[in-house]
């Protein structure tokens, strides 16, 4: 299941990816020679000019070369014979791993790969946003244990 983006996430869109991170995020990151991405508030983890540079291209364009040799990964994927995936969002993740984006992506990618929303209207025990789907204390007893019983039968 997944839906479209309202308004209201198109209009969280523009302003965390567009402006923030596809265009502040470089300028912060050129200052410092890195993005102090904690310090400002703006992520988990510290992020190199480099990886920033490499995810903004990725994220503006739908078909990723590699910023420094210009590697065709689009084009390089479709070759893949893809292991099981099992790619996971929650309903309040709204921009950074929005529903219709990893669905995009699994149809770009490996089209055979499994796909759950996680919200408490479909039977979870929080609505998962892009972080506390990983670091929410019932993460470990609400989607781990089924993650873990997937892995252990692929």
């Amino acid at each position: 299941m997944f839906w479209n983006k309202t308004n209201g996430d198109r209009e969280k869109k523009l302003f965390k990816v567009n402006i923030g991170w596809n265009n502040l995020a470089p300028k912060l990151a050129k200052q410092k020679g890195f993005l102090d991405a904690k310090k400002h508030g703006i992520g988990s983890d510290n992020e190199t000019r480099q990886s920033l540079a490499d995810s903004v291209a990725w994220v503006k364009k739908s078909e990723w070369h590699d910023t420094t040799d210009g590697f065709d990964y689009f084009q390089a994927a479709k070759r893949v014979d893809w292991p099981p995936t099992w790619h996971f969002t929650g309903s309040n993740d709204k921009v950074l791993g929005h529903a219709s984006d990893v669905n995009i992506f699994i149809n770009e990618s490996n089209p055979q790969a499994k796909f759950t929303l996680l919200s408490k209207s479909l039977g979870n025990m929080q609505n998962y946003d892009h972080i506390n789907i990983l670091t929410h204390p019932n993460a470990r007893i609400d989607h781990y244990p089924q993650l873990v019983k997937w892995l252990k039968s692929h």
